[in-house]
């Protein structure tokens, strides 16, 4: 359960001398641990998964790396479309301006999400780069008989909801494996987390 900041598990030329976490993953961790202790580097003994951002990245890092994933556990979180006027608005406002609309209930963003996201724009070079290098994007890019299937679970309390939905709907039209278990009552939580990892784990049978 490795650390990243927030920089969802992504590559970030931009940041000081560079602070490569994709590339710290999979390049020295992966390889760190099946050294290190009795663990099995195959693909089928070899599953992703997280929470929030967790979740998102652990998709998008098994489509980018197809290869060593059997599965996917992702609670919470899934690429979001971008939306180029909401982009646009991020990047032309200043963050103190950010902060102050995120307070004010004046975007659905919130204070770490606007900054965040707008870090990442300038990061990518742009709108038109960072809508192209997108999980969302890269799904019409990818074949999807060669990405390890997702296990999505949300509850349907939880201000992702609507997002995994439609995640879930672009899997069908786009022919990935994917299924979601929802659940009234629960919200961006750690009584869910609890309970579906262990649900998803039992789906993989791991």
């Amino acid at each position: 359960m490795p650390g990243c900041l927030n920089t969802e598990y992504m590559n970030w030329n931009g940041f000081g001398p560079g602070f490569f976490v994709e590339d710290y993953l999979i390049e020295e961790l992966m390889p760190m641990i099946h050294s290190w202790f009795p663990a099995s580097s195959r693909k089928e003994d070899n599953y992703i998964g997280g929470l929030s951002m967790g979740a998102y990245s652990s998709i998008r890092l098994a489509m980018l790396h197809p290869d060593l994933f059997a599965g996917v556990i992702a609670l919470s979180g899934v690429p979001r479309k971008p939306r180029a006027a909401d982009l646009q608005m991020l990047l032309s406002c200043d963050p103190s301006e950010l902060v102050r609309m995120a307070k004010e209930k004046e975007t659905e963003f919130d204070e770490i999400r606007a900054l965040w996201i707008r870090n990442e724009i300038i990061e990518k070079g742009g709108i038109e780069q960072y809508i192209e290098d997108s999980t969302w994007t890269l799904m019409e890019r990818i074949d999807p008989e060669t990405v390890p299937p997702f296990y999505l679970a949300v509850g349907e309390e939880d201000f992702f909801y609507p997002d995994v939905l439609a995640f879930m709907d672009r899997c069908d039209r786009l022919g990935y494996s994917a299924v979601l278990e929802t659940e009234p009552r629960y919200g961006h939580e750690w009584r869910f987390w609890n309970k579906y990892i262990e649900k998803g784990m039992e789906y993989f049978g791991i």
